[in-house]
């Protein structure tokens, strides 16, 4: 591998055995991305070697073992933006003071002794080439940041299971490129900025946040709308008789009305009755 080498991506494919060090070689190395494979290894501390380093992506591998340092120091890394090693097998604790030499993050311990990460604004606004921010199950605490928006390349941010706080930026709404988003599992509030990119994701990308309301959840934001119930069949049914009765009683009351016109007419001036219904024919004998 070429020492100029500075984007290593393999990840989604097959590839099983060890990290090689001859990745060591790439002093100029700034992304290595290769999730998704079966690699089969320690944590590569060795890795802190590289002085560009900024992208590690280790996720979904068969990695293994300790992650704390050896000698209980830092880790290095002091370029590293990005550190993603869920759904491997690393077992440890990851004390602050490992993170020490971590210049463009730093991660801080809360009063439960739960790590949460701290950003400074510029990490993200300066880091527009980002696609992909990945921050699952950290605990991370705070707001998200609204330098978010400002990514307008990235295609995929998931930082669910976290103890996040406050509103979903609206301008993620308008990230043209976003095809994922997860904020699932948080303390969020607040609508869901609308927007084609976020209307179309699943529910299950905002669930687990009580606060929040707006498409694609069935929450509204300016109350429930019951929709209109539709009336049984069987009062429908007894409706209709009761139109027909009250017809039929119409009509037979109508009849016996004109009856009775018809007979006081016919009593006191004959000659008008029979201009309404018209002479009578006369019948031979």
């Amino acid at each position: 591998m070429g020492s100029s080498l500075r984007t290593l991506d393999v990840g989604h494919n097959q590839l099983t055995g060890k990290l090689p060090r001859s990745l060591l070689n790439c002093s100029s190395l700034e992304f290595l991305v290769v999730d998704h494979n079966q690699i089969k290894d320690k944590f590569p501390f060795w890795l802190k070697a590289l002085p560009n380093l900024q992208v590690l992506i280790l996720r979904s591998n068969k990695f293994y073992g300790s992650i704390s340092p050896p000698g209980q120091g830092p880790l290095g890394f002091p370029v590293l933006r990005i550190f993603e090693i869920s759904d491997d097998k690393f077992t440890g604790s990851l004390p602050p003071r490992y993170f020490v030499s971590w210049k463009a993050s730093s991660l801080t311990m809360n009063e439960d002794g739960g790590l949460y990460m701290v950003h400074s604004g510029s990490m993200y606004e300066e880091a527009s080439f980002y696609n992909i921010i990945d921050i699952i199950d950290l605990r991370y605490k705070g707001h998200i940041p609204r330098s978010f928006s400002n990514l307008g390349k990235l295609e995929s941010l998931d930082i669910s299971r976290n103890n996040l706080s406050g509103t979903i930026p609206n301008g993620l709404g308008s990230l043209s490129f976003l095809a994922y988003i997860n904020v699932s599992h948080n303390q969020l509030k607040g609508e869901i900025p609308q927007g084609t990119q976020i209307t179309g994701q699943a529910k299950s990308s905002f669930e687990g946040n009580a606060g929040l309301c707006g498409l694609p959840l069935q929450e509204t934001c300016f109350g429930t709308i019951a929709p209109p119930t539709q009336q049984p069949k069987e009062d429908q049914e007894e409706e209709q008789v009761l139109n027909w009765k009250g017809v039929v009683i119409g009509y037979g009351l109508g009849v016996l009305l004109g009856l009775a016109i018809a007979q006081v007419i016919a009593s006191y001036k004959p000659e008008l009755l029979l201009k309404i219904i018209g002479p009578s024919k006369r019948t031979s004998r």
